[in-house]
């Protein structure tokens, strides 16, 4: 996930170049992760199946963007896996933080982003949104049987969306039948589907940079 997560930050940095006036600020970004994992049983057997969301805040420095003089490194395979260290050790101290933390900051979340949409004063401009959902046949069959065992139909294509009224492209990442998907949701009334797929174009421009 994190080549996924660390390319996307280089999207939004190669569309939007910082200066060196914002070496002290971070690109901050909403994640959806599934913590059904690190519940205690039997929440994570039989009998509770989808999955166990928890909306993180994930921030990168904008300094590891920019030189010591401030100006921009370029957008390669070396600043990608500084990225992605970069990313590990943020993903590492969410896990180390106790679960009882995960309840109330979502409970936080969900109050804060309520209030923020009734009274319309959400930010627009959230950088950018990314969920990894995983692979598509954790919580749901590729194939469905009869009593007899005998297989009734198969699921060829299976994708996860989101309707949400910001305008942001909520980038998405998933996998069936062991093919890799990418996408994003995003709000045709405000960013237009031509954007959207030069942003996705690009994003898989600088994900393969970790096999050259």
């Amino acid at each position: 996930m994190s080549v996924a997560h660390a390319s996307l930050a280089m999207v939004a940095v190669f569309f939007n170049p910082p200066s060196k006036d914002a070496a002290d600020f971070a690109l901050n970004n909403f994640c959806m992760v599934d913590t059904r994992p690190r519940l205690k049983a039997p929440y994570t057997g039989e009998g509770y199946p989808g999955y166990a969301l928890c909306p993180p805040m994930l921030h990168l420095p904008v300094s590891l963007f920019l030189t010591p003089e401030g100006s921009s490194l370029p957008l390669d395979r070396d600043l990608l896996m500084k990225l992605m260290g970069e990313l590990g050790n943020c993903y590492m101290g969410y896990k180390q933080r106790a679960i009882a933390y995960v309840a109330q900051a979502s409970d936080m979340f969900a109050h804060a982003l309520k209030q923020g949409y009734a009274a319309n004063r959400f930010p627009a401009n959230q950088c950018y949104m990314f969920s990894s959902d995983g692979r598509g046949e954790l919580y749901l069959n590729p194939t469905f049987q009869d009593a007899n065992g005998s297989v009734m139909f198969k699921l060829n294509k299976f994708f996860t969306s989101l309707n949400h009224p910001h305008p942001a492209p909520y980038f998405r990442l998933s996998s069936w039948n062991r093919v890799i998907d990418v996408g994003a949701d995003f709000n045709g009334n405000v960013v237009s589907a031509e954007d959207v797929s030069m942003y996705l174009a690009k994003w898989k421009e600088f994900m393969f940079l970790i096999m050259s």
